[in-house]
């Protein structure tokens, strides 16, 4: 479905396109409109065509997929792991304390609990996860999931989630406001405190794009 930004003029966001005819888009509601680019943004799936068929996570693209244990640990089979499998609201910041809590499954500082344990806990993250509404309410759901990971953890770097948890909110809004300037604000670093560089031109004028170039 579109997301409804607030694109600059010359740009048209519509979903369920169906055809093209010369420069004429058709889509699937019946509206149609001239275009000079078509751009897909279609998302992507969970495809494991190479995994044997009941090792096979099946899920569609959801902050808690059902049938891993923590977000991470298959449920049919407990040495079997998925890192990075969620609808991201964060993504390094998540990815890192599931390497670290698979680390330490395999290590054996943390067991897998019986199989009822399991389905109780995924039972308890899916079904909070059916009432989220706003991406506020996602980013609070996968904020306490990665403080309920990082819980478990008994080695890991200290982590300010609240603040980044504020960020993205202010980072949602100025996004909804301006899709084309979100990109320019800068924050403050939640691991070393040190503030982003102000970038010396704004990202829309910006065509280069290179480490080097942002240092000039």
């Amino acid at each position: 479905n579109a997301m409804d930004y607030n694109w600059p003029d010359g740009i048209k966001e519509h979903h369920r396109f169906e055809k093209v005819d010369g420069n004429i888009a058709y889509f699937k509601d019946g509206h149609k409109q001239p275009a000079d680019v078509i751009i897909y943004c279609t998302g992507y799936l969970h495809h494991f065509p190479f995994m044997e068929e009941s090792l096979k996570l099946k899920t569609t693209n959801v902050l808690y997929p059902p049938g891993l244990y923590k977000g991470v640990v298959f449920q049919k089979n407990h040495n079997l792991f998925y890192i990075g499998m969620q609808d991201q609201v964060y993504t390094l910041p998540m990815f890192e304390p599931q390497a670290w809590f698979v680390r330490d499954v395999i290590m054996g500082k943390i067991s897998v609990p019986s199989d009822l344990e399991v389905e109780v806990e995924i039972e308890k993250w899916t079904t909070r996860q059916n009432t989220l509404v706003t991406p506020f309410d996602r980013n609070e759901y996968q904020t306490n999931y990665i403080k309920d990971l990082i819980d478990h953890l008994t080695d890991y770097h200290k982590i300010d989630l609240c603040t980044r948890s504020e960020y993205h909110k202010i980072w949602v809004d100025h996004r909804r406001n301006d899709i084309v300037s979100y990109r320019d604000y800068t924050f403050t670093s939640t691991v070393s405190d040190t503030p982003a560089a102000d970038s010396p031109a704004k990202w829309a004028d910006n065509m280069v794009g290179t480490f080097e170039e942002f240092l000039k």
